[in-house]
């Protein structure tokens, strides 16, 4: 039996997110400021790797690779001025739309949409559908877009606002486990779109 300070093992997700809101319970609800940038902060990767990227076939591993770097890139970037990843909007926006699809793309196909929108990757989902429109990617922003109507209104910044909806959502939560299954169904690939995604923004993402 798991304690109170360890997640279910296993179990109908809806367990899980009765713990995961429930250990959240303390988190504050009150937007706190925007942090500012550190002077000189800049983690953007050098700009051979750009060539590299340019060169490789964006569906390939090679620019797999590159991606995962730029990933960490932004992770870095993101901790060293908001460690909570409370703030998004403190990335520049193109490399926040790498943020955010990636990170929507990794965690449904991982746990889903409910594991999502209780994962502070889901910050910037009420603008993630524009984001998916920005990167060639209509159809998945339409289906995004629905399961952001799932919310009384759209999906709260804040993750103790944001999970609190959730729980008071009841059955209704239950419409994204259908979504789920069309979003595996279509089997959507974002690597090739961020690929050129970035590439159509290098100075945001190499040191070129």
């Amino acid at each position: 039996m798991p304690t109170d300070d360890e997640p279910p093992r296993i179990g109908p997700f809806r367990k899980i997110r009765e713990w995961v809101i429930a250990s959240q319970a303390d988190w504050s609800a009150e937007d706190a400021p925007v942090p500012a940038r550190p002077a000189g902060l800049d983690t953007r990767l050098p700009a051979v790797m750009a060539a590299e990227l340019r060169a490789a076939d964006p569906e390939g591993n090679a620019a797999m690779q590159i991606l995962f770097k730029i990933g960490d890139s932004i992770n870095e970037e993101f901790n060293a001025i908001d460690p909570d990843w409370g703030h998004p909007e403190v990335l520049p926006r193109p490399r926040r739309i790498y943020h955010a699809v990636n990170g929507l793309e990794m965690d449904v196909n991982n746990g889903g949409f409910q594991q999502y929108y209780i994962n502070s990757w889901s910050h910037c989902a009420h603008e993630l559908p524009g984001m998916l429109r920005d990167i060639g990617m209509p159809e998945l922003a339409d289906l995004v877009t629905r399961a952001n109507a799932v919310f009384p209104t759209e999906p709260p910044a804040n993750r103790s606002v944001r999970l609190a909806v959730i729980d008071q959502l009841g059955d209704a939560a239950d419409e994204w486990d259908e979504m789920d299954s069309e979003f595996y169904a279509k089997n959507y690939y974002c690597q090739p779109h961020l690929v050129r995604h970035i590439l159509a923004h290098e100075p945001d993402f190499f040191k070129v």
